[in-house]
């Protein structure tokens, strides 16, 4: 993760231990300005799924005997907006312990994930339609064995035993020495310390009050989503989707879309970015080879988001009447020119998306 972005999938890596990764859980795939809307905002496990021993040394894969349940903690609103929530891991149901609005309890048996170790998609379904539904993807590993315990230490040499040495002679009485004469006079002594403080005096009158601040920016929640369709890249850094909107201090961004990868090329490095500071990113995508033919183009889903309240160091947010211009590029690493299909740019917080 770079600077202040985070990509999806580096965020939501996981290790199963007692931590809570948070990550925006708004989604581009439709556009809705529902105040129902489902939203996983973060999720969080109680303990990590231990690796199979007689595996060894491969580590990914999860232990099949190990039949203790993980809680699943996760976290977002509108959880009670329709029926009781179904939740799933890689397409397989957990089991529902409990919900409110704002928190849904399950638990794991990690048995259940036979591809191990790996990316998984969560999702929560309280009904059919974009408002009932939300979904976060999990980067899971497992816990590695204990290393073995070192050798002991030689033990040391025994120390040599010495005699104790005869008692001495005491010595004879001295003789009394003589008077001394008066010494002089001693020199004045130096200035003594100062006193402790005073008691403190008694309590001043109350002052008048205090003005009253002024009040503060409002922030919107309105949603809009722009669909692009298609978008040419290339070797270049290339601007596929630019979108401005007013209305808001605070802005939430998410975009995403879908890359080929035919006849073994190679990665694409997509960038989300403000026109105010367009030599910083929002949220950064370095999609790695994903095996293609000649005849057949694997396709990837690359995935930005983040959030926006002015150039940094200033956080306290940007004016509401300001236009905000957010954009998306993306270029080939291999010297290849492709095409990205279903692009889409969300944005909460602004009145309008142009």
């Amino acid at each position: 993760m770079k600077n202040k972005s985070r990509s999806l999938n580096q965020i939501c890596s996981l290790f199963l231990a007692v931590a809570v990764v948070l990550a925006f859980g708004f989604k581009a795939e439709a556009q809705t300005s529902s105040i129902n809307q489902l939203l996983i905002q973060s999720v969080g496990f109680d303990k990590h799924c231990h690796h199979d021993p007689a595996a060894a040394p491969d580590i990914n894969q999860f232990d099949p005997t190990d039949k203790n349940l993980r809680n699943l903690t996760i976290m977002g609103v509108n959880f009670n907006n329709g029926a009781s929530p179904l939740v799933t891991l890689g397409g397989i149901q957990l089991n529902l312990v409990s919900y409110s609005a704002n928190a849904i309890y399950a638990t794991l048996d990690c048995t259940t994930l036979i591809s191990g170790a790996g990316t998984y998609r969560l999702t929560v379904s309280t009904g059919n339609g974009q408002p009932y539904n939300d979904s976060f993807f999990l980067s899971l590993a497992t816990i590695g064995p204990n290393g073995s315990n070192g050798n002991n230490g030689k033990d040391g040499n025994n120390g040599v035993d010495v005699k104790d040495g005869a008692p001495g002679q005491v010595g004879k009485d001295g003789n009394n020495g003589a008077n001394g004469k008066d010494g002089a006079p001693g020199l004045n002594g130096k200035d003594g310390n100062n006193g402790a403080n005073g008691r403190d005096g008694a309590p001043g009158l109350n002052g008048a009050p205090g003005l009253n601040g002024k009040d503060g920016l409002n922030a919107r929640m309105h949603i809009y989503t722009a669909h692009l369709g298609n978008a040419s890249i290339s070797n270049l850094t290339t601007p596929i989707i630019t979108k401005s909107g007013t209305g808001s201090p605070f802005y939430l961004i998410s975009a995403k879309l879908n890359a080929p990868y035919g006849n073994n090329q190679k990665q694409i490095s997509c960038f989300l970015r403000n026109s105010a500071d367009p030599t910083h990113y929002i949220d950064s995508a370095d999609q790695t080879w994903v095996p293609g033919s000649s005849t057949v183009s694997a396709k990837h889903t690359i995935v930005l988001e983040g959030s926006w309240a002015g150039i940094p160091p200033i956080t306290s947010g940007v004016d509401p009447n300001s236009a905000q211009t957010f954009t998306v590029d993306c270029q080939t690493a291999d010297g290849s020119t492709r095409t990205v299909t279903n692009v889409n740019l969300t944005v909460i917080g602004t009145d309008s998306l142009n």
